[in-house]
This record gives structure tokens, sequence and C-alpha cells, in this order.
């Protein structure tokens, strides 16, 4: 018991020196930059009983279609150095068979798992927001 007391002592010591050596935060370095408010938000839709996907995007402000469900997009917001990333929107979706919404919530373009649409047949996540649609390549 005493070898595992002092091998636990020995790594919480040696962890202790490591963070001293870390420089400390520089907070003149730390970029203050302000979301930008993007004019459309870019999306991915799955069919999960068809296996078939689908990119759309939609102008903020209004809405879109993606099988029975209509997809709202009333914000969506990004840092200009990584718009894939650090996207993120605030969609409603209402599926039109029970006319009613089902989600209302921020989506993160980089955690699309944070706040998933929970649907039996439909997922749909946010790729990025943009100021202008993006063109489709098929490269």
């Amino acid at each position: 018991m005493s070898r595992t007391l002092a091998a636990l002592l020995a790594v919480i010591v040696s962890c202790a020196a490591m963070s001293q050596e870390l420089d400390p935060i520089d907070k003149d370095k730390v970029i203050d930059d302000q979301a930008v408010t993007g004019a459309y938000a870019e999306m991915r839709g799955l069919d999960t009983i068809k296996a078939a996907a689908s990119d759309f995007s939609i102008r903020v402000g209004d809405s879109a279609r993606f099988g029975r469900l209509t997809v709202e997009v009333s914000d969506c917001r990004y840092f200009a150095d990584n718009s894939s990333i650090n996207s993120f929107a605030y969609v409603k979706v209402t599926d039109a068979a029970e006319n009613l919404p089902f989600f209302s919530a921020w989506m993160i373009a980089g955690s699309p798992a944070l706040s998933a649409i929970d649907h039996p047949r439909y997922d749909i996540w946010l790729i990025r927001c943009s100021a202008e649609i993006e063109s489709e390549s098929n490269g």
C-alpha cells in the first residue's frame, strides 16, 4: 500500500511541476473576436430509412422542408477564423404529422451530438453558418 501511495504522490508532484513550467495565459494575446451574424445556415439532413443524406441552406429567418420536417433558423453566428467548427444556430423543427415544434434549441456545428434532434426517422445537423450560400461542388 505504501508503494502505491508513494507512486501516486510522485505523479501528483510531477504534474504540479509540469504545470508550473507552462506559460500562464497572456490575456493580451487572447483574441477578443465577436461572432459574426451569418445570412445562411448550411444544414445536412439524413433520412435514416432511405439511407439518403442531403445538404441544404436556409436563409436566417426562413424555413426549409426536409422530408416531412420543417426546419426554421432564426439566428446563425460564426467566428471568421473557422466557420465549420465555430458556427452555432438557433433552430426550430416541426414535424408535419404533428404540426407542433418538437425541437427548439441552439445547434453547434463542432458538436452536433450536443443538441441532437431526437426523431425516429430524420437526423439534421448544422454544418456551418455563412454570409452567402457556398457554391456547390462535387470535388
